[in-house]
């Protein structure tokens, strides 16, 4: 039985009521108790490259930049550069994230906090090419990390939404990243999968998810890290619940964290609320500043 079409694309999981279910479990009940595979092509769902759009950051100094991984795959994307910025993000997108379709309004909401600006499509969707799985995700956003380090002029900051918070925790799990921010994270993929099946459709219909799927896992990912963490929660989130992402921040490790939590949003959209420029330049400026050994004043003057 397959459920890719209806699970985890954002379009249509608010399609998946509780109607759905129940009708569901009740199919399933006439059948005797069923187990659904859920693969990895349950959250990868990759597209044809769309057309390049005019211009993303107005006020920015805009460069194309590609990264190669080893497997001859190239990842493509926007470096946005400001004389003003306060430190570099890299931004890995939620999972129907193309940056010629989603990325100006993230440029937008992350220039308002005054940082350089860094977003790749991810392997298979956008302007990248590439087939996409969870471990070369992983893989290539610990390449495109590496490529931003060296391009850098101060500090980098890496920020993942959804989809995109495995990859952004994963880099964090390594490499030397100054900060990281996560919006709509859960604990991990098995226990964001079970929480869109009540225990009662659970009765009925057993979610099972290949071995790439169960070794995403952000608490795992954090468990070595001590650096800067800002957890960016939405009170409406309906694909993962507010419950793992608090578990998610009770479970870090670090002793330097916080969570914001954005009442009146979803799952995405809380970057275009006016609360998030101030938030994030303040996790800038104060946590990272300070986990860098740099006062605040001195990193806001100086970009980082």
């Amino acid at each position: 039985m397959h459920l890719e079409r209806t699970l985890y694309s954002r379009a249509k999981i608010r399609k998946v009521t509780l109607k759905h279910l129940l009708l569901l479990s009740i199919c399933c009940a006439l059948i005797g108790c069923a187990t659904i595979d859920i693969s990895e092509n349950t959250f990868l769902r990759p597209d044809q490259r769309p057309p390049a759009p005019e211009a993303l950051g107005a006020g920015y100094v805009m460069e194309p930049v590609s990264v190669t991984h080893s497997d001859g795959a190239v990842s493509r994307g926007i470096f946005l550069r400001s004389p003003q910025s306060i430190a570099t993000v890299l931004y890995f997108g939620g999972n129907e994230f193309r940056l010629d379709r989603e990325g100006k309004p993230v440029v937008e909401s992350l220039a308002k906090a005054g940082v350089d600006i860094v977003i790749f499509d991810h392997r298979g969707y956008g302007r990248s090419d590439g087939t996409p799985t969870a471990e070369l995700l992983k893989s290539d956003a610990v390449d495109l990390f590496r490529f931003v380090r060296l391009q850098a002029r101060n500090r980098v900051v890496v920020y993942g939404l959804s989809l995109g918070s495995y990859l952004a925790a994963s880099v964090a799990e390594t490499q030397p990243i100054d900060g990281l921010v996560l919006e709509g994270a859960a604990t991990n993929v098995e226990d964001q999968v079970h929480a869109l099946f009540p225990w009662y459709i659970r009765l009925f219909v057993q979610p099972r998810l290949t071995a790439g799927l169960l070794a995403v896992d952000n608490v795992k990912a954090l468990r070595n890290y001590n650096g800067p963490l800002l957890l960016l929660v939405g009170g409406q989130d309906e694909l993962v619940p507010g419950s793992l992402q608090r578990s998610l921040y009770d479970q870090a490790k670090t002793s330097t964290k916080e969570i914001q939590v954005f009442p009146a949003y979803g799952h995405k959209g809380l970057m275009q609320s006016v609360e998030f420029p101030p938030v994030l330049r303040q996790f800038l400026t104060n946590r990272v500043g300070a986990y860098a050994g740099i006062k605040a004043p001195e990193l806001a003057q100086h970009g980082g």
